[in-house]
């Protein structure tokens, strides 16, 4: 039997389909999603795919309902302009190519669950989530600091950029974090890596200490605020409160209601008196309360003698400008005064701490990400705007691209507004990937991600028990399903973490040390790799190397791969079994560790094991016929057209040998 005619084998007795019995432990196995053009798996990046296969496969063995749901990225420029290049239309012919290569290395494809993020199961599912995330205050549509890079017309959230962009502001969608920033860091320090990528992950956030002091108002309820510079407190000035932040009502006096209201109508002025003050705990003396929209933040404290921008604002408004530095020397700052700046900080930081009166606390800067693109190509937002409104389009979903790369809506679509410039970016569409996935079960469904139904299969599905990640997408297709799923956590309470077990997987590049890119012209031909070897050897040769290590494309290595397995199939298939042997321990010992290593994902140390026992036992004596049963159904998880092709013409069966499960 060819190739083909066992992948067609495995689809026809929906060998990787995903049952209703309930009475089956689940596990949840995810892997990057390449990148989709008219050269397939040309950048090489196949082994996140090889790794999650071999641990869904080894799952299926132990009769566990897997999710392994695999795909293509096809919302990436790339795909677009290569669509168009060969056939000035949208079609499937790309991410066929990429299906069918996937097919070809024995990847285990559910076609209920193939991800091409072009289509209509992916689209009305990540624009669905844009709205319901929109709607509960999550995604707000404003005015933000982006990172431009002018040559290529891109923007960038802070945690992404790599070079001296542009700093500028534009009218983007973010993605707020506050409510979550805390239950975000602590699913980062649970994750089984690096402390080094632990801290990479949440120094994107800009953690700094902060001291959160509490301060006494002559409205009398007390209000908080947090200082990273706790030593300026005596130059505190005004404070401004953000209504969008915080519930202003309390600190609001009765004479100066209908002038705070008038404010947040109009917001012509830049702040308004809310009559309330709060007392300044280092030097007695009444600060004002403005409710004011000019400050990104909660509470922000003016302090002018420290900030130009304050210093500028209480001259034109009148406010207070106190003096509280003379050189490096504090003043008019009570027991402050006289220490320096440095020896300020720990002073007023024990003094306030040791009386009950402040908490020390880490506060997290970065807790707004940009999530819009200026690309063409991508989810469209699923909004129109109607002169600065927007207008959502939950009941026209998905919100589509026309075969001639224009977004199309149904022609009975009769909502106001004009389509948004720019799209989703990657962060947002592929950091839903892995909560997508849980939740359609076949083409076209759709799903809330804030249901009921949804947190039963949140629950059902429990954490991705191994993630196998591109560390070029650390971003993308880790920080930020951890994002977006503390926030679907956060909603439904009762559910569980969704990542918690993760395997970076490091770059591919030539002989020479080069990228895999065009213009380095070493583009990988996989179509005719599959003529030339067999699938299994490439396979085993990607997981020749550790994850961390690079992956050098060696064609003769790969041959030698092939040789091998070739020799191997030819020497298996004509041995002659025997009744009995004196083997039984080294197999069950051999059967053990396998187990042991595969359930931990260690993917090398099973490399090593197979190898070693293969070339030391197998290859140098004649089997039973129960430990031939047992060495290719363990080998099955690494070279299933080989153990297929084994069991077929060994055990002479018409069924797959998945059938048969884990050996005991």
């Amino acid at each position: 039997m060819s190739n083909s005619d066992f992948y067609n084998k495995w689809q026809e007795d929906k060998n990787f389909i995903i049952d209703n019995d309930r009475l089956k432990d689940r596990c949840f196995v995810f892997s990057s999603l390449p990148k989709c053009n008219n050269y397939g798996f040309q950048n090489g990046k196949i082994r996140p795919l090889i790794y999650g296969d071999i641990i869904a496969r080894f799952n299926r063995l132990l009769n566990k309902n897997v999710l392994f749901p695999v795909g293509i990225n096809t919302l990436s420029q790339q795909s677009f302009l290569e669509s168009r290049k060969q056939y000035n239309m949208l079609n499937d012919e790309l991410s066929d190519l990429y299906i069918n290569q996937m097919l070809e290395l024995g990847i285990g494809i559910n076609d209920k669950k193939i991800m091409n993020m072009r289509h209509d199961e992916y689209l009305t599912n990540i624009q669905l989530a844009f709205i319901e995330l929109y709607e509960r205050g999550y995604i707000e549509y404003k005015t933000t600091h982006v990172y431009l890079d002018k040559n290529n017309n891109k923007i960038f959230d802070k945690i992404m950029y790599k070079e001296n962009y542009q700093k500028t502001n534009m009218k983007v969608f973010v993605l707020k974090l506050r409510n979550v920033i805390y239950d975000i860091v602590d699913n980062i320090n649970s994750l089984n890596v690096s402390n080094e990528l632990k801290e990479m992950l949440i120094n994107s956030f800009e953690p700094t200490d902060v001291l959160k002091i509490n301060l006494k108002t002559t409205c009398g309820v007390d209000l908080d605020i947090e200082m990273e510079e706790p030593e300026y407190l005596g130059g505190v000035s005004f404070i401004f409160i953000n209504p969008n932040y915080m519930d202003i009502t309390s600190y609001l006096a009765g004479e100066e209601i209908s002038n705070i209201m008038k404010y947040l109508d109009e917001e012509k002025r830049l702040f308004a008196y809310t009559g309330t003050n709060a007392i300044n705990i280092l030097t007695g003396e009444e600060i004002p309360i403005f409710v004011s929209n000019l400050h990104q933040c909660p509470i922000y404290l003016g302090i002018p003698q420290i900030d130009d921008e304050d210093y500028q604002l209480a001259l034109n408004e009148g406010f207070n400008i106190l003096d509280i530095i003379d050189g490096n020397t504090l003043i008019n700052s009570d027991f402050l005064s006289g220490a320096t700046i440095d020896e300020a900080k720990d002073i007023i930081s024990h003094a306030l701490i040791d009386n009950g009166i402040a908490l020390k606390k880490i506060k997290y800067n970065h807790n707004e990400i940009v999530i819009s693109q200026l690309d063409p190509f991508g989810a469209l937002f699923p909004f129109l705007d109607d002169r600065g409104k927007l207008y959502s389009l939950k009941d026209f979903l998905p919100f589509n691209f026309s075969i001639q790369f224009r977004p199309t809506l149904d022609s009975k679509t009769n909502v106001p507004g004009h389509q948004i410039e720019g799209t989703m970016s990657n962060l947002f569409t592929v950091g839903m990937a892995p909560i997508v996935s849980v939740l359609y079960d076949e083409i076209g469904s759709s799903a809330s991600m804030f249901s009921e139904e949804a947190k039963e299969e949140f629950n059902s599905w429990n954490t991705i028990s191994q993630l196998f990640v591109d560390d070029e997408k650390i971003y993308s297709e880790l920080l930020m399903p951890i994002v977006l799923s503390n926030i679907v956590k956060y909603e439904l309470k009762d559910i569980p973490v969704l990542i918690k077990n993760v395997t970076l997987i490091s770059k591919t590049i030539d002989e020479k040390g080069l990228r895999l890119k065009r213009k380095n012209n070493n583009l990988v031909n996989f179509e005719q790799l599959f003529t030339s070897f067999s699938p299994d050897a490439i396979r085993l040769y990607s997981i020749s190397y550790k994850p961390y290590e690079e992956m050098v494309f060696d064609t003769e290595k790969i041959r030698k791969f092939d040789q091998y397995l070739r020799k191997l199939r030819i020497y298996l298939n004509n041995m002659g079994m025997v009744e009995s042997n004196n083997l039984d321990f080294q197999f069950q010992e051999f059967t053990s560790l396998s187990h042991k290593y595969l359930s931990e994902s260690k993917i090398s140390d099973f490399y090593n094991l197979l190898l070693n026992f293969t070339n030391k036992i197998v290859l140098k004596n004649n089997l039973t016929n129960k430990q031939m049963l047992t060495y290719i159904r363990i080998i099955y998880v690494i070279f299933p057209y080989l153990s297929e092709y084994l069991y077929s013409e060994i055990f002479n069966t018409k069924y797959s040998i998945i059938n048969e499960g884990w050996p005991n």
